[in-house]
Formats: C-alpha cells, structure tokens, sequence
C-alpha cells in the first residue's frame, strides 16, 4: 500500500508551543527545547523564576509580547542545536504553533487517525444507502429538545441500531467487534513545513488567524502494509445470517473501501467547491489558484484500488460527523433540529442561513498569501 500526502496535514498533540521555541534561518524555522533557551539566559536573569513564570503563563498580548521580546532580545538561537527543522511556508509571527504528532522527531499520521476516517466514511455510506429504507420514516416530524434526546440522536450508533434492527447495547457489541478487525498502523512520514491558519467568512475580510501549525508536507509518499481487514475474525462468525451486518462487514472488503471512502469525500469536497463559496473567497486578499487547483486535482475521482480521505485539525464542518448527510437526504429534519443536533455553537439559525452552513472555512496561509486546503491524502493498494 502506498500513501500520498496531497495537502498539508496537521494531526495535533493538543500542544500549543510559544512562538519563541521557533526561530527562522535561511527559509527554514528551526524548533528549540525550553530548557536548552532558558541555560542560555544572561546570569542577570533568575531562570528558576522565569521557569515558573512559563508554567503559568498568562495569555495576554502585552505579556506575550514581553516574553517573545525577552527570548529574542537574550538568546542566540544558532548557537544552539535545534530538535527539527521545518520548512517556512507560512510566518508564525506571535502565533502560537500547534504541535504535529511525531516519532522521534519525525511526522507521523497515527493509526487511529486513519482507522477513524475510514470508519466514519463507511458509517456515512452506509447510513446513506439504507435511509429511506430503515431511518426516515422513524424522524418524521421528530423534535429534538431533552437532553437525553440530543445525546441520543447525535450518536451515529442510534441510526445504525435503526438499520440492523437491534438495540444501542447490541450495535455497540456488533461495531466493536467490528472495527477490532480494521488493522491500521502509524505512517511515518520525513518532511514537516509551518503554515498559518485562517478561519475565512464572508463578513470578514482578512480572515481570522486561528494559529500558525507544524504540518506533514505535501508531496511526500510512504509505503508499507498500512491498513487490512481480518474478515476471518472468528468475532464476524455469529453476524452470518444477519443481512444488513454482514452487508456493513461488506464494506471492509478493499473495493467496497475505497468506494466509501470516496464517495464520502467527493460529497463532502461539493460543498467546498459550489458557488456559494464565491461568497466567502470574494474580496479576500488572498492567492486560491492551489487552493482550486488541489480541488481540482481529486475532485470526481473514482477508484476501487485507491481514495482520497481528508483528516486532521481544520478540515471544517463538512468533514466531521453526520450532519452533511442530514442536510442532503432530509433537509426538514435538519433544519427542525439544526441548534440542538448540527450546529457547533448551539446557535438558532433561520431556514435561508441553514442553507448556506456552514459559512466559513479553515484556510492554510503561506507567507505570499497562497491558499491551501487542508488534510488530504491518498490511499492506494496494490493492484
């Protein structure tokens, strides 16, 4: 199996780094340990009290000016070894940087990351193709307001149980057995870059900055045996006979895989490339050549040996979840339960703003203003 990085991709540690562990040299930034920045403090200044001060670190801008400026003003960054290096796409300015998962130093796209992106295209697959047969006619006129209702109806498990004819309890035992068999491992990749992120809307002009990020380059390939499926697990055994789960087991099977997985996406990516996105981009001061360009690239693609799949931080609304499916096969229960079930804030919009959710979209920034859409990669298996 072979794997392309098509667009950056950043899959986060769920760390945060001050931009001041970054310095920037001849078209690279290079990334430093704290500990090694704070040795080479002046004598004049208490490095313990300045180490505390870090741990509490108080996000203000004036403060955080005052720390970049103290680390900028007192350390000579080159004459200390960097921990890696990653090339300047993007400016961090006083950004803070989102750290990219690695292994020893070097990128990696974790297992689970890719086995939860092409288990969430099979659900949505799935769902899709039994809805008017098992789900539709079970939401008619249905109002979601209880507590106990929203956590119930914002679980993909409630509309699969619907399809198999089973209780929760019974999906849940049947999707983890299941899933146990997609085997998916790390993907190590060499080549990291540092874009900044933009949330784009029509209202604003210039975007708002959301942070500069460490990303996995594009361009760059892996080969090895990344994802199988044991359909001899004998966990399947006793779903023999139960058509609609051995119809989902189906959906392991390579062709069928791919299938989904590009199906899924090529749904998602058509809200991304309609018209009503002229909105947004018009009048944005920014390049969307190789932003279009990439769409371009794989949109209508069809393979049964290959897909294109779309994961990590800032792949935007569309992406995530069930709620894209609801908008396309039952607009009227999308738009019924719209703040309690679909919408990220929890916020009442009206029907003719409904339409056009979700209105903004994550951007990738480079320092001459060009425009990336984040997070794909390619999945091909050998013919």
């Amino acid at each position: 199996m072979r794997i392309d990085v098509v667009s950056p991709v950043h899959v986060g540690t769920g760390e945060k780094n001050m931009p001041f562990l970054y310095d920037e040299w001849k078209g690279n930034y290079y990334r430093y340990l704290i500990t090694d920045l704070l040795l080479k403090m002046p004598d004049g200044l208490n490095t313990y009290s300045l180490y505390d001060d870090l741990k509490s670190f108080d996000q203000s801008k004036d403060t955080k000016k005052k720390m970049i400026d103290l680390f900028r003003k007192n350390v000579h960054y080159k004459e200390l070894k960097s921990a890696y290096a990653l090339k300047k796409e993007g400016n961090i300015g006083n950004n803070y940087v989102f750290e990219q998962v690695k292994a020893l130093d070097k990128p990696i796209i974790p297992g689970s990351t890719i086995k939860g992106a092409i288990e969430n295209a099979i659900i949505y697959c799935f769902i899709e193709d039994y809805y008017d047969e098992c789900i539709k006619d079970e939401l008619a006129g249905l109002i979601v307001s209880s507590a106990a209702d929203i956590k119930k109806y914002s679980d993909e498990k409630t509309y699969l149980a619907m399809i198999f004819g089973v209780s929760k309890t019974e999906c849940e035992e049947f999707l983890h057995d299941v899933f146990s068999c997609l085997l998916c491992s790390d993907i190590t990749l060499s080549n990291m870059s540092i874009y900044e992120g933009l949330r784009i809307s029509a209202k604003n002009k210039k975007g708002q900055p959301v942070g500069a990020f460490e990303c996995i380059s594009a361009n760059q390939s892996a080969k090895g045996n990344f994802v199988t499926f044991d359909k001899k697990n004998k966990r399947l055994i006793k779903y023999e006979g139960m058509s609609y789960m051995e119809d989902f087991i189906l959906m392991f099977e390579k062709e069928n895989m791919m299938r989904a997985c590009n199906d899924c996406f090529q749904e998602c990516l058509d809200s991304d490339y309609e018209e009503e996105l002229n909105r947004i981009w018009k009048g944005k001061p920014y390049n969307f050549s190789k932003y279009n360009q990439e769409i371009d690239d794989f949109r209508d693609y069809e393979s049964e040996t290959s897909c294109y799949i779309r994961l990590g931080k800032n792949t935007n609304w569309n992406f995530k979840g069930l709620g894209l499916l609801f908008k396309n096969l039952d607009d009227s229960f999308f738009k019924r339960n719209f703040q309690n079930l679909f919408s990220p804030t929890n916020e009442n919009l009206k029907d003719e703003k409904i339409d056009l959710f979700p209105c903004t979209r994550t951007i990738y920034v480079t320092a001459n203003d060009d425009a990336h859409f984040p997070g794909v990669i390619k999945l091909s298996f050998d013919d």
